[in-house]
């Protein structure tokens, strides 16, 4: 869980996506520049986004399955 404390959490209601913004990039995101930002991860459901941050290895399968 002390994963958690390094992200932002937002939910778009225009897009119903939640996302998941490092604390480190969050100005960068939310001034115009999402596709900039370094690991924003975009999900339907928040407890997608808590799972996947709290298990790296999944969003690393994920990354190298594309």
């Amino acid at each position: 869980m002390e994963n958690l404390y390094g992200y932002l959490f937002w939910h778009n209601y225009l897009d119903q996506n939640w996302y998941a913004i490092p604390r480190d990039e969050q100005l960068l995101f939310f001034n115009g520049n999402k596709d900039k930002a370094i690991g924003v991860i975009k999900s339907s459901s928040i407890d997608i986004l808590i799972y996947m941050i709290n298990n790296p290895n999944v969003t690393e399968q994920l990354d190298n399955n594309n």
